[in-house]
């Protein structure tokens, strides 16, 4: 339930409320779930239900429900006493259920900048450690794979919790250093959609080992590279090969992880490489790991003029679905949303805002926290794009360089780590 919603009973309800109906007995008597209501007839409607409480959206009610406007009645009138108006001054019911609601909006704010605060700090330690992992791993160190699977639980226990912030992290982090980060995405990414698929313990853990170490092969591969530019591309399709080879080496390398490092550039269509795989003769963990590995790339590319908004990599995402698994791509797009977490974008009014939530049932509609000078930060206002009653949508997805440093600023709750130094001033 959003921060300005509550349920009251249904003998509260009154013209003037603004209500969201839930379930599926509300399509067959209102066009919409939610409205104003403006007549009596809808309010009974809503009773011969037999719900015992309906939610109203506060910020949008044009009165009060009686017990919460404010004013004691008299027992034999059924109106305010004397002694009450004479008592206490005549107050505006509604305001004060609005200064809640904004209260609660700065409560949420100043809630969702710490759970950044504190998720960043952890992101930034599995960046340390991934690094760390990674050198002893390309080293053949004997303990490289206990250690990793020790960082991907802990990755599991914090970013699983919450998909959110960790997702809009991906969104503002440089892409320097690409190799490391690029595997930490990707095994975040890859668990938070093996999440959704409600994978077992046992796969997760392989998912997330294959996934974080499914480039270790190019570390091999630096020097060789470098030997002519003719060779660079067959040398490059060496790398699953190589870093499955450099895994099998390693105790406690699971057989699953192991399969995701060589085929996670295998394609349904087979047009993939090293073995040309197509279909159900991929492993499945490799296909999600597909899926990840190409939206991080188009993010992150190493050129900065290269790098696609969320919203463009979702588009490209799904031009490239034939090489995918299509039930995987349904998924993900559902999962991201078409304008994923942390998305800079310009509404139809001119507004700018980054979104902040998603909703399945309506990927083109997401949650946005707007951009305001007036407005302290800490109570930034939050517009759910699919309660506008069609008036506001996302005219188009931004880039960081697309604003003012102000702007991204108050917008981003992270340091300032995607910013381009090329963005306006």
């Amino acid at each position: 339930m959003r921060y300005d919603e509550i349920k009251i009973p249904v003998d509260q309800l009154c013209t003037g409320l603004y209500v969201r109906l839930e379930g599926a007995w509300m399509s067959r008597l209102f066009a919409k779930r939610d409205f104003l209501l403006t007549s009596q007839q809808d309010i009974d409607k809503i009773k011969k239900q037999g719900r015992k409480d309906v939610t109203i959206v506060l910020s949008k009610c044009k009165t009060l429900p009686p017990s919460l406007r404010g004013r004691k009645k008299s027992k034999k009138t059924g109106k305010a006493s004397a002694e009450d108006a004479a008592e206490k001054p005549a107050s505006n019911p509604l305001a004060e259920a609005i200064k809640e609601v904004k209260q609660r909006q700065r409560k949420w704010g100043q809630e969702r900048k710490r759970q950044f605060q504190h998720c960043q700090k952890k992101y930034e330690k599995a960046y340390v450690n991934v690094a760390t992992v990674m050198r002893r791993v390309s080293g053949y160190s004997a303990d490289a794979a206990t250690e990793a699977l020790g960082l991907v639980d802990d990755m599991a226990s914090v970013f699983l919790a919450s998909p959110d912030v960790v997702i809009n992290l991906m969104n503002t982090k440089s892409a320097d250093d690409s190799l490391k980060l690029h595997g930490l995405n990707v095994a975040v990414l890859a668990m938070l959609l093996g999440q959704k698929m409600g994978l077992s313990k046992e796969n997760m853990s392989a998912l997330g080992m294959g996934a974080m170490f499914h480039d270790i092969g190019k570390e091999l591969l630096k020097k060789a590279a470098l030997v002519n530019e003719q060779s660079k591309h067959n040398i490059y399709k060496q790398h699953p090969s190589i870093g499955e080879h450099l895994a099998g080496k390693l105790h406690r390398f699971a057989d699953n992880a192991r399969a995701v490092i060589l085929q996670h550039h295998e394609r349904e269509d087979g047009k993939g490489f090293p073995g040309k795989l197509a279909g159900e003769a991929i492993n499945p963990l490799a296909k999600i790991v597909a899926v990840v590995n190409a939206y991080d790339n188009l993010c992150n590319a190493k050129a900065p003029d290269e790098r696609l908004t969320p919203h463009q990599a979702m588009a490209k995402i799904y031009q490239m679905r034939a090489g995918f698994d299509p039930r995987l791509i349904k998924l993900f797009i559902k999962f991201m949303g078409v304008y994923p977490l942390g998305s800079l974008v310009q509404l139809s009014n001119d507004g700018v805002g980054m979104v902040v939530a998603v909703d399945s049932r309506r990927p083109l509609l997401p949650s946005v926290m707007l951009y305001s000078d007036s407005i302290p930060k800490d109570e930034a206002e939050v517009l759910d794009l699919g309660e506008e009653d069609g008036d506001l949508k996302v005219l188009k997805s931004l880039k960081p360089s697309d604003l003012p440093r102000q702007i991204f600023a108050y917008l981003n709750p992270t340091k300032m780590l995607g910013y381009s130094a090329e963005a306006a001033i």
